[in-house]
């Protein structure tokens, strides 16, 4: 196993996705388990207080549709980034696998796969919502 860097007990062994502001890791605890790591650059101060507001919020969400957010990090260090340490859903985004379908004209998915599939979002945002 190759590690890219490590913060704190966790060790970041794979790059999962890459976007504008943010890059997702899987990584490990000390205790071998999988979880995953989304590393956000630091922002100016107002997004700053905004961010750590939004992360208060979703470490107390909890239900089985929403995935759980573990610990907030800041790379001691640098100070530059934030590290969020999430569950690690083996099973990717439902927006890959939408796209999976269509591009490969593969047959549409199964209807009850779909009905179990918006279930689990419609059950999440009403959790959410009230």
């Amino acid at each position: 196993m190759i590690v890219i860097k490590k913060v704190d007990n966790y060790k970041l062994i794979e790059e999962i996705s890459k976007e504008k502001d943010f890059i997702i890791y899987l990584g490990i605890n000390s205790n071998d388990k999988l979880v995953s790591i989304k590393e956000v650059s630091k922002i100016n101060k107002n997004e700053d207080f905004s961010l750590k507001n939004q992360l208060k919020i979703l470490k107390e969400l909890k239900h089985v549709n929403i995935m759980r957010l573990k610990v907030l990090k800041v790379l001691q260090k640098t100070k530059e980034n934030y590290y969020i340490i999430s569950e690690y859903c083996n099973g990717g985004k439902l927006s890959d696998l939408l796209k999976y379908y269509h591009d490969t004209n593969k047959s549409q998915l199964n209807e009850i796969y779909i009905q179990k599939i918006i279930r689990q979002v419609s059950s999440g945002l009403h959790f959410i919502h009230y």
